[in-house]
């Protein structure tokens, strides 16, 4: 990901959404992008999110709220997955 640090500021709120959260790079990119401008991240969003990644902490970490619609708890050995 990339942005022109004209487009962002001190003013700017950011809801990030994205469709899958796995180990988090592309929410950690966003983070390292708004820092450095004051822009404020407000939330996250993920569609389906894999519970048991490390990056989890991550977010929480920088104070994000973030929310996902679905959890993946684990996958099975036959590829079967528990969801919350």
């Amino acid at each position: 990901m990339c942005i022109d640090r004209e487009f962002l500021t001190d003013k700017d709120r950011i809801l990030f959404i994205d469709d899958f959260l796995a180990d988090g790079h592309a929410s950690g990119s966003i983070i390292h992008l708004c820092r450095p401008s004051g822009a404020q991240i407000v939330g996250m969003g993920f569609l389906v999110e894999k519970g048991f990644a490390k990056r989890r902490q991550f977010r929480r970490d920088h104070g994000i709220t973030y929310h996902a619609l679905a959890t993946i708890k684990q996958i099975n050995d036959d590829n079967t997955m528990v969801v919350e």
